[in-house]
């Protein structure tokens, strides 16, 4: 799954960055059903991720999107421990490259 991304306007994001926002968007908890109507989907998908590209990613991909996540959250396998420990390093690394810099 980590090869996987979403068409943006300016780039591509990384699957695990969008189920990373829904949950957040979410408080954890469950997301819009990847059943609900075409036009439900992209509101909520364009909540999600803004500058999605609407010529390269279709309703069938949101639903997949949407479906994956409602799943893993069902299942108690959404885990961004990682991606917050990236973030933290990221972070601290910037951190200290501007205190080195003064």
């Amino acid at each position: 799954m980590e090869d996987i991304a979403i068409y943006t306007e300016t780039s591509d994001v990384p699957l695990k960055e969008i189920l990373k926002t829904i949950s957040d968007k979410e408080d954890g908890g469950v997301a819009l059903s990847h059943k609900s109507s075409g036009g439900e989907l992209k509101k909520y998908f364009e909540e999600i991720v803004p500058d999605y590209d609407k010529d390269r990613v279709y309703v069938s991909d949101i639903k997949k999107v949407l479906q994956w996540y409602n799943t893993l959250q069902e299942k108690d396998m959404l885990d961004f421990s990682e991606s917050d420990e990236e973030t933290k390093e990221t972070d601290s690394t910037e951190d200290k490259e501007n205190t080195d810099s003064k």
